[in-house]
Parts: structure tokens; sequence; C-alpha cells
């Protein structure tokens, strides 16, 4: 014989001293709009910028060829790949040249743009023969670009010698003598020891990042890294520095 039960969750619940399930922390539930920001929120922002660039640069090339041409050429998204690499061959082949590194930067962006939008075409794998063609320029350009000395010089910070900063030290500019010498010398080791590059990075450090502390070959201080322009918080890094302090 079959049993039909009812059962008054609600009245049970109360019988047993309970109550409803809160939905409390469960209010709200993840949507795609919730990922995006996720996402976005660890992306670099020079890799934004490249992107944007990147896309920026083949529209105006693509506004530029129609004009001239007349040819009508779709917008990226709905370009074939043939369309995407005329375009980006007609970059290499610019007659104010982009440095090689730039040329590469300039295709990686558009890949990711593509990939963004749910379009893997892949031009730069090696293993995808569709594109072998366009990777040989790619190679050829780079190569006759760097033969030319275009890109070729690179700025950046010199390193500061071990001269030049006793120097610092014997002017009072790095010291314990003045408030302004400490805020120099804990900005100076700061970099120095610990990497730490963008104003930024310097405006949030906050004291608990800072552990005094000793090992076997004498005090040492531990830094505890925070999200800065390389680093996103996929993994957590100490820097040891053996000092007097």
């Amino acid at each position: 014989m079959e049993l039909d039960y009812a059962v008054d969750f609600d009245l049970l619940a109360k019988k047993e001293g309970g109550s409803k399930m809160s939905v409390g922390r469960y209010d709200h539930f993840v949507n795609d709009i919730d990922l995006k920001e996720l996402l976005n929120s660890t992306e670099s922002k020079n890799t934004r910028k490249n992107t944007n660039w990147s896309v920026t640069t083949f529209h105006d090339w693509r506004s530029a060829r129609m004009l001239t041409t007349g040819d009508q050429i779709p917008d990226i998204l709905s370009s074939s790949a043939e369309e995407l690499i005329l375009g980006c061959q007609d970059l290499l082949l610019k007659r104010k040249a982009y440095p090689p590194k730039t040329l590469y930067m300039l295709c990686t962006g558009l890949l990711r743009h593509l990939r963004e939008n749910g379009l893997h075409l892949k031009f730069l794998d090696e293993k995808n023969s569709q594109f072998y063609e366009f990777r040989k320029s790619l190679g050829a350009r780079m190569a006759e670009l760097t033969v030319q000395g275009v890109g070729t010089s690179t700025k950046q910070a010199e390193p500061i010698s071990e001269e030049a900063e006793n120097v610092l030290w014997e002017k009072g500019l790095l010291g314990n003598s003045t408030g302004e010498s400490m805020l120099n010398t804990v900005f100076f080791y700061n970099c120095k020891l610990f990497g730490l590059r963008a104003v930024d990075e310097h405006k949030t450090l906050s004291v608990d990042q800072f552990e005094l502390g000793q090992d076997q070959k004498g005090k040492c201080i531990n830094f505890t890294g925070r999200e800065n322009k390389t680093y996103k918080g996929k993994m957590i890094y100490k820097f040891k520095h053996n000092t007097n302090c």
C-alpha cells in the first residue's frame, strides 16, 4: 500500500526549535558581468592599454585603406583570417617603421582582443600552418628592422653604483639625522632591496609587510609583497636581506 505524505517543513522546523534557512550570504549569485569584472580587476593596466592600442591601430589602418582604395573591409571582429593578416602585413611594411617589439606586441594585442570576444585564430601559433607565411614575413621584417637599428636602444634606469650610494650617505641625503634623510633611506632601500618601483607601490606600503627576524647568517628583514604591476595575488613571495639592523 502506498502512503502519500505531505510534509510541512516550516512546521517541522518550528517543532524542532529551528527555522527556515536564511538566504544570507547567498542573496546574490554570480553572473557573467561579475566574472568579467573579476577578470578585469586582475588584468595589468599595461596589458589593457596594449590591447586597446592594437585595436585602435587596426581600425585606423582599416579606415585609411578603405578611404584610399575604396575596399570594403569589415570590423575586426567580423574580419576573416585573410583580412586580418592583410591588415597586419600592411602595418609590417608601413613607411614609418614600428620597432620589432612593437610589431609583435601589436599582433599579441589583436589576438587578445579576438580571444576576449570568443575568436581563436592563433596566427602566432607555430603549429598552425594556415598562417605560416605571415609568421615568416613577421620574422623577416623584425630581423630587417633590427639590422637597421630600429628599436635596438631601450630606455632603462642606470643602476646606482656603490660609490654613488656612499656619496649619498656622506652628503647626509641618506641616514637618520633628519626626518627627510630617514624618509629618503626607507625609499631608497625599499627600491634597492625589495624591488619596489611605482609610486603606488610605496604609497600603499604598511608596517605589517615588514618583519624583523634572524637566521643562521644574522639579522634580516622579511618583506611580504602585495599586488603591484607584475604581482596579482597569485602567490606570496618573500625577500630576505642581511642587514645590521
